[in-house]
Order: C-alpha cells, then structure tokens, then sequence
C-alpha cells in the first residue's frame, strides 16, 4: 500500500471501533507514522470528523420520526406498482 492508497482508506478509518482491528487500516496507519504528509493530512482529517460527529451528536431527531419512518415503509410495501408507476411516468 502507498501513501495514496492509505489516504483513500483512512477516509473511512473509524477510530475507537473495530476499525482499529483491522489488518488494512492497520496497514495504512502504519504508512501515517513513516510519511509525515500524510500524518498532517490524517490529524487534519481526524479533527474534522471529530467536529462533524461532535456537531451531529447534537441533533436531536423529532419524537415522531421512527413512526413516520416505519408508516411510509408499510405504505411503499402496499402498494409497490404505485412506485414503479411514478417512476415510470417521470
């Protein structure tokens, strides 16, 4: 693996997660200790996935959204034609 390759995994490096178990991404992080590019461009990318999760983490769902959810499934599962045909006459 290359240092691109290992940039094009740790895009979905997941950390404190079985991802830190795993032969590839353990691979592509070895690569971050020895090529110092790549570990500015990992701690960058780290921090902002941080921010972002830390920001989502915030968001709370509406009460109601696991029912609406569940009803627009089981009105889909009724009438699965319903959907071909709306997708047919676009």
């Amino acid at each position: 693996m290359n240092s691109q390759e290992a940039k094009f995994t740790l895009q979905s490096y997941r950390p404190g997660t079985d991802d830190d178990n795993d032969p590839i991404f353990q691979e592509a992080l070895s690569i971050v200790e020895r090529d110092s590019e790549l570990a500015r461009w990992f701690d960058e990318d780290s921090r902002f996935d941080a921010e972002v999760r830390a920001k989502l983490a915030e968001i709370e769902p509406p009460s109601e959204l696991p029912t609406t959810i569940l009803a627009g499934m089981r009105a889909s599962a009724l009438h699965p034609s319903r959907e071909i045909n709306n997708i047919l006459e676009e």
